[in-house]
């Protein structure tokens, strides 16, 4: 049995990480709502090593949105898990490669004396497949603590995943689940299943049902029709709906609808008593009062092509490495070659990269801001499409938006992606949420821009293009930089970086890289991040070891 001054973390505590592991080290359910860059993954892997040493459980199980659930593998596991805990990792893969497989069939078949480790995504819990396979390495796995990461993701009472997790539930002997924003557009309605997941009897309520008619304020349909008088146009907007679903369903008359405000909001009742039920088993952390976290916090997000996107990814790959045999390639030649791949990750492509056949054609080259041509090549005239009606990195992205507390910068290099991202933001959030920053933006609409993301509450969201971020710009009102994609300045990179962190900004900045699995991102991000110029070491002779 090891005590807690036994235990030895292999990278050390900063100050509120120690106090949060000392109060909820042996607790049987938790709900860990800190800030992103507050160290809560690190918080859950210390968490099953010491319940491990304990005895307390064989194995861990991790669930958490497709891409970051391989980040827990491939990062923060071998980062954080101490090197004398034996330990057995595989992740998830609906189509794995030969690695891959064998590290699944290995859970899967073979017994392990040490800590079994397992990381699966979301979506994949929603599958036949999927469910089953956690199933059965809950079964075989022994006593296991099962962690839910970024917890929005089953607060749908009535999605697939939320009750195949909630299956799971009296397979496990601890739980754990991490949200920096546990409630979002669905009010406290969105912590049923999540602190559900934990432990039923904590809410007070195993049905959604009357959970919900606890905390909405409700109307019955019948009393709304029963009035026959409505002042406030937003009333008589939703006793015609009610109509309208009564006549398609009579039953609906015996129904109870939400009472909303006049902006179509739902009104809730006794939070506070809520808030009562779920403050003790719950630990809340801000990077505003973490005052030992370090001033810029880095982290990468990992996302995975589709397979349309793959296909082509490798099929260009295959096309410049072909290229490449025989002859050298020029520097700018080489640049164009890796720009043509990362739009790709980006999700869209342009016309003239493909003929009618899927072979890659000579393009000409365009500016990655406004697409005028660079010295040397032709301009092209047709404009990017999408390579998916969903795109992946778009969708990581709202993801990540979801969980992030405060104001967001997001940096991207190519205008096609601005696009996208201001599109889907204003979609998710509403047009006055999100401000532009680039080349086809005039001046004047710049500063404004930039001012009104500094002092109105109501813009959340500034998505510039990378290079324009360099200089005069002041954006201390973030707390969170999110690059979509990279250049290869080192310079860009720096000064985009210090838009927030300058004089004025008095916390500490978390900057996330979105990261494309097996593409070029890995190079290019571990290049920037050591303090090293990107466009300064390609060159035709080791474009190879670049894609």
């Amino acid at each position: 049995m090891v005590s807690i001054t036994d235990y030895k973390p292999k990278t050390a505590f900063l100050e509120h990480q120690a106090e949060d592991f000392l109060l909820a080290r042996d607790w049987k359910v938790c709900a860990i709502t800190s800030e992103m860059g507050t160290g809560k993954s690190k918080q859950i892997i210390d968490n099953a090593a010491w319940l491990f040493l304990r005895g307390n459980i064989t194995s861990l199980l991790i669930i958490a949105p497709n891409g970051p659930h391989r980040a827990w593998c491939e990062d923060q596991i071998p980062e954080h898990m101490p090197e004398y805990i034996p330990v057995r990792v595989a992740y998830w893969a609906a189509s794995p490669n030969k690695v891959e497989k064998k590290a699944l069939d290995t859970t899967e078949k073979i017994v392990f004396s040490g800590l079994d480790i397992l990381s699966m995504n979301i979506q994949a819990i929603a599958t036949k497949r999927g469910f089953e396979f956690a199933q059965k390495f809950l079964r075989n796995s022994g006593a296991c603590m099962m962690v839910v990461d970024e917890s929005s993701g089953i607060k749908n009472p009535s999605a697939i995943c939320t009750k195949n997790i909630l299956k799971l539930v009296p397979l496990t002997k601890y739980r754990r689940i991490l949200n920096g924003t546990p409630v979002s557009n669905g009010g406290p309605n969105d912590l049923w299943a999540q602190y559900g997941f934990l432990d039923f009897n904590i809410i007070g309520h195993s049905s959604f049902i009357t959970f919900k008619a606890r905390y909405t304020q409700l109307i019955d349909v019948a009393l709304v029709l029963a009035m026959g008088k409505f002042s406030p146009s937003h009333e008589i907007r939703q006793a015609q709906q009610i109509q309208r679903i009564i006549h398609k369903t009579p039953r609906a008359a015996f129904a109870q609808f939400e009472l909303k405000d006049e902006n179509g909001r739902p009104q809730y009742q006794r939070l506070e008593e809520l808030r009562s039920k779920v403050v003790p088993y719950t630990i809340r952390r801000t990077k505003a009062e973490c005052l030992d976290l370090p001033e810029k916090l880095y982290v990468k997000r990992y996302v995975e092509l589709s397979t349309k996107q793959r296909r082509i990814y490798d099929q260009l790959k295959k096309g410049i490495l072909v290229e490449c045999d025989g002859h050298v390639m020029s520097a700018p030649m080489a640049v164009t070659k890796l720009i043509r791949l990362q739009q790709v990750t980006g999700g869209f492509f342009v016309p003239d990269l493909m003929s009618v056949n899927d072979s890659w054609s000579e393009p000409g080259l365009f500016h990655d801001d406004d697409f005028t041509p660079v010295t040397g090549y032709s301009c092209i005239d047709r404009l990017p499409q999408p390579i998916d009606e969903i795109n992946p990195r778009i969708e990581c992205l709202m993801d990540l938006l979801e969980e992030t507390s405060g104001k967001v910068i997001i940096w991207a290099r190519f205008r096609a992606e601005i696009a996208q991202i201001v599109k889907r933001i204003k979609d998710v959030y509403g047009e006055e949420s999100v401000v532009e920053y680039h080349g086809g933006v005039d001046n004047t609409e710049r500063q404004n821009s930039v001012k009104a993301f500094q002092t109105n509450s109501t813009v959340k969201y500034f998505v510039g293009h990378v290079q324009a971020g360099r200089f005069f710009l002041t954006l201390t009102a973030a707390q969170t930089v999110v690059y979509f994609s990279n250049n290869f300045s080192l310079l860009d990179r720096n000064q985009s970086e210090d838009r927030a962190h300058r004089i004025g900004q008095r916390n500490p900045v978390t900057y996330v890289d979105l990261v494309a699995l097996n593409t070029l991102d890995v190079k290019i991000i571990g290049m920037l991040r050591g303090m090293q110029d990107v466009a300064s070491m390609i060159t035709g002779e080791n474009i190879r070891e670049w894609i």
